[in-house]
């Protein structure tokens, strides 16, 4: 289980990195999208979640008790928007 949640982790590390470095290529360019900043927010508290069910598998009374930490992701991707997106 310890080593499901350390990938885990890893893997959300390297797209909260990869979706900041996009969010903030659209700054540089001013063409930010709401929804790329609402990606890498999700992404965040994903990274976050699964951080703290990793410490809870590997210091926490969950291997003597044999209960399981259990983390579910929020939704990933945010809803697209209805409103069109107006480029300047």
């Amino acid at each position: 289980m310890q080593h499901l949640y350390s990938s885990l982790v890893t893997h959300y590390e390297k797209a909260v990195s990869f979706q900041d470095r996009v969010v903030e290529h659209e700054r540089q360019c001013g063409h930010i999208l709401p929804e790329s900043e609402a990606l890498l927010e999700t992404l965040a508290e994903n990274l976050a979640e699964a951080r703290r069910s990793l410490d809870r598998v590997t210091h926490s009374h969950h291997k003597l008790t044999g209960q399981a930490a259990v983390w579910r992701p929020k939704e990933v991707l945010p809803r697209p928007s209805r409103r069109p997106y107006k480029w300047p």
